[in-house]
């Protein structure tokens, strides 16, 4: 798909799933980098909460010349990773996820600010809710969700 086709699917549709962006041996050093992360701690094994610090791999993804273009495309330049999540939903580990909208944001510290709030601690890194100009999502994110499936494939989603 072109860069045109892509934009002009976003635009129309809110999404646009691009195959191909990363090749195999991408995604399989991924998948392990990934998976020696989750052997390495206790509890949960098919989530991770911070997966840009605990994972370099990830992390490097971000900055994949192949990713920032489409980035780019929809952000511009000045864009960059502020959240990382991992989940692994399997036959083991399935759960129902009905509609909603994170309205958190992890940060590094708790200053207390007007505007800013509930506080809550999550994997022991402070969040809070921000005031709604910072979470409009059609102006400030675009959410690149990376599928581990065959082919593997990157999802770019803008709500307008």
């Amino acid at each position: 798909m072109s860069i045109a086709c892509y934009s002009q699917t976003i635009e129309q549709y809110g999404f646009s799933i691009i195959p191909g962006v990363l090749d195999k041996h991408q995604v399989a050093a991924l998948r392990y980098e990934v998976r020696s992360a989750l052997g390495r701690r206790s509890g949960k094994q098919y989530a991770m909460r911070r997966i840009l610090e605990l994972v370099r791999g990830v992390s490097q993804l971000c900055e994949e010349t192949a990713i920032r273009a489409l980035v780019e495309l929809i952000i511009g330049v000045r864009a960059f990773p502020m959240r990382g999540i991992f989940f692994d939903k399997n036959p083991e580990a399935n759960w129902g996820v009905s509609w909603h909208q994170d309205l958190t944001i992890a940060v590094g510290q708790r200053i207390n600010t007007e505007g800013f709030g509930p506080w809550s601690i999550k994997e022991g890194v402070a969040h809070v809710q921000p005031p709604a100009s910072i979470l409009d999502i059609s102006k400030n994110k675009t959410l690149v969700r990376y599928e581990f499936q065959a082919p593997p494939h990157i999802l770019t989603y803008v709500t307008q």
